[in-house]
């Protein structure tokens, strides 16, 4: 052995050292890793064994609620804000809307809104008894016209809507429609010209209007849209809603 070697064995012996060192401190921060990494795969497991368990005990309550619930025309209708449908009911609903401004700021002038509500059932069998809710926050500015008939005779002169053919009209689901909207802002309606929405179909509350008057200046006005039927009587939500601040 030279003396070179022999000057150089030190150094190596310390590199080994610290080699060590750090494969050993690498070894433990990995074994630390793992164990925090084992923790939270089992804290995962109990949060979703949790969530399932009250998944069952949602749909027990759903199920027992829905036994002793009465049907849609008996019921008393419940507040629109509190109903949330499964995503497995497949009907879609959604507004087609327009506003229009007034050229002039005064208290005759009024925004106007038209649309159309529609419901499109993309299930493979009919939504049977179909029934919408038009909900406003504000009962006092309630207003809707459209294809709707006040009473149960089709005439002329009961139809709010200046169409020709009438071949789309709807009415309010209860006989005292009209007092539960003036109550609560909420207008319950149904299809008179059907009863179904037919599989991968649509069906439209068409050409609607709402008049805002301007004297209602700084309100928020916003107007929800929910569907009801066979199969479907906790409601469906509609994908948006209409809403305007009165300027």
């Amino acid at each position: 052995m030279s003396r070179q070697d022999v000057k150089r064995t030190p150094d190596q012996l310390i590199q080994v050292k610290q080699k060590l060192l750090y494969y050993q401190s690498e070894f433990k921060r990995i074994n630390r890793v793992n164990e925090q990494q084992a923790e939270k795969l089992v804290e995962q497991k109990q949060t979703i064994a949790s969530l399932l368990e009250k998944v069952q005990q949602l749909q027990e309550v759903n199920e027992a609620a829905s036994a002793n619930e009465p049907s849609l025309t008996d019921r008393e209708p419940s507040p629109p804000a509190q109903l949330n449908a499964p995503d497995q009911t497949a009907v879609d609903a959604f507004f087609n809307y327009t506003m229009i401004l007034p050229n002039m700021k005064s208290v005759d002038e009024q925004v106007i809104i038209k649309g159309n509500f529609l419901i499109h059932n993309r299930r493979q069998e009919p939504l049977k008894s179909p029934v919408i809710c038009l909900a406003f926050n504000k009962p006092g500015i309630a207003s809707l016209s459209g294809k709707l008939v006040l009473s149960s005779q089709r005439q002329l002169d009961e139809v709010i809507i200046d169409d020709e053919r009438l071949e789309e009209q709807w009415g309010y689901a209860q006989k005292d429609g009209y007092k539960h909207v003036r109550r609560t802002g909420e207008h319950w309606l149904k299809p008179l010209h059907t009863n179904e929405i037919g599989a991968n179909d649509t069906l439209s509350f068409s050409q609607f209007e709402v008049a805002i008057p301007l004297e209602k200046e700084g309100t928020l006005v916003i107007l929800d849209g929910f569907v009801y039927g066979e199969g479907l009587e906790e409601g469906m939500a509609a994908k948006n809603k209409v809403m305007i601040q009165v300027p």
